[in-house]
């Protein structure tokens, strides 16, 4: 029984040894080869209103995805949550999959208003203003913005303003991608 033992493990031994620096690759293989240089990205091509925007810095996709949840138009959108559909394309997935019923909500508007913005046949400007207030630094993966969005609306026979402070969170996901928006209250300034 030692015998058997003893021959079972130089066996053994002889095999793994055998197992060593083979200086030849096996075929098929890339052993040596460089590995590739990457000289450009290309970013994703998105449709719509945001097609044009740099997705690798974090301040335009912040401020090109605010603009266009309050870009209001009264005369084909059925809800002042309408717009924001137009930038989910960067937004991250699961960001705007949670968001996508919502948006309307998350206007706090009441219900009644954008039926009376669409028979005054309201027209809506937009103009954001950045935040000056102390942030989180950016990081590799992770930025945060905030601002101010002041809307006009005209109409026939009606005029208002409309403010709201907007704070957005963007991961870098390869790009930059919104992947969180807290929407104040409206505030109604006189002037």
């Amino acid at each position: 029984m030692k015998k058997i033992l003893i021959c079972s493990v130089l066996t053994a031994t002889f095999a793994l040894a055998g197992c060593g620096d083979n200086p030849t690759p096996p075929p098929n293989t890339d052993v040596g080869l460089e590995e590739p240089t990457v000289t450009t990205w290309t970013q994703p091509e998105i449709a719509g209103p945001l097609a044009d925007v740099d997705q690798s810095d974090a301040s335009a996709v912040a401020e090109a995805v605010t603009e266009q949840v309050f870009s209001w138009d009264a005369s084909r959108d059925a809800t002042s949550g309408s717009a924001a559909h137009e930038a989910e394309p960067l937004m991250d997935e699961e960001f705007a999959s949670q968001n996508r019923n919502s948006w309307e909500a998350r206007m706090k508007l009441l219900g009644s208003q954008w039926q009376d913005w669409a028979a005054d046949e309201a027209v809506f400007t937009v103009e954001l203003t950045e935040g000056k207030e102390q942030r989180p630094a950016d990081t590799e993966t992770q930025a945060f913005r905030q601002y101010g969005v002041d809307i006009t609306m005209k109409g026939k026979s009606t005029e208002q303003k409309i403010h709201y402070d907007v704070f957005v969170t963007l991961e870098h996901l390869g790009w930059w991608r919104v992947s969180d928006m807290q929407i104040s209250q409206p505030q109604f300034p006189t002037n």
